[in-house]
């Protein structure tokens, strides 16, 4: 029920999210889909291109299996979200059980055969969610982390320790777990907006505000828009002149 309640909060923020930012998207609950998956679903298993079942099949280990199937499987739901209110005859074509999600370079997933669409996909258990957008695009999601020292401190800029520990010094450890993993999220999803993988360097990117300058990459100013409950923060990453 908690989980249902988290994804009903998530889509009603995407839902008033998705029109100013020009995407689509899905949010699954891994739980669910996996059961799914298990039961042979048509439903789940009928979406898969040929070369993704190929690709499934490969993967070893169950947990990695799910979530490559469960970002491939938002994806093309967000995919279709996307053909209903486009007036692009390409895309509103798109045959999804044909079309297949792969991983280019530094993992950054991509939809073959549609190089002006793109796709961000990020999952927490039991949360999974899949982007799609004519615009470049990131996006992640977390479930809450407890934030050590340590990781402030490799991970974080001066700025965004300072106001996580404000609230460490007011003895609100909660609180500064939910920054943290707020800051953690936007940071992601920059990443992910930037195709970089983890080969940037998160101390140089503060995402205190919700405007994030950056050097030396394809985007150089970047917008996040978020949210956070409890139990999860979501973040998307927009490169700033689209707005």
């Amino acid at each position: 029920m908690e989980q249902e309640m988290v994804i009903k909060e998530l889509n009603s923020f995407l839902q008033n999210t998705a029109n100013r930012y020009e995407f689509s998207y899905e949010v699954i609950n891994l739980r669910s889909f996996m059961r799914n998956v298990f039961g042979k679903d048509e439903n789940v298993w009928g979406i898969f291109s040929e070369v993704e079942r190929s690709i499934i099949n490969k993967y070893e280990n169950p947990k990695k299996r799910i979530q490559w199937m469960a970002g491939r499987y938002a994806g093309k739901m967000a995919i279709k979200k996307l053909m209903l209110k486009t007036d692009s005859s390409e895309i509103a074509n798109i045959d999804v059980t044909k079309v297949s999600i792969k991983n280019g370079a530094n993992s950054a997933p991509f939809i073959e055969g549609y190089p002006h669409l793109n796709i961000s996909i990020s999952h927490s258990y039991p949360y999974c969610v899949a982007l799609v957008s004519k615009n470049k695009i990131g996006v992640d999601i977390e479930k809450t982390m407890t934030i050590v020292q340590p990781m402030l401190k490799f991970y974080y800029t001066t700025n965004e320790i300072n106001e996580i520990n404000k609230l460490s010094n007011n003895n609100d450890n909660n609180e500064a777990d939910f920054l943290a993993t707020l800051y953690w999220t936007r940071k992601e999803a920059i990443s992910k907006l930037q195709k970089v993988g983890m080969n940037l360097d998160f101390r140089k990117i503060d995402t205190v505000n919700d405007i994030t300058i950056l050097q030396g990459l394809s985007i150089d100013k970047v917008r996040t828009v978020s949210i956070q409950n409890k139990h999860c923060s979501l973040s998307l990453a927009f490169e700033e002149r689209v707005i």
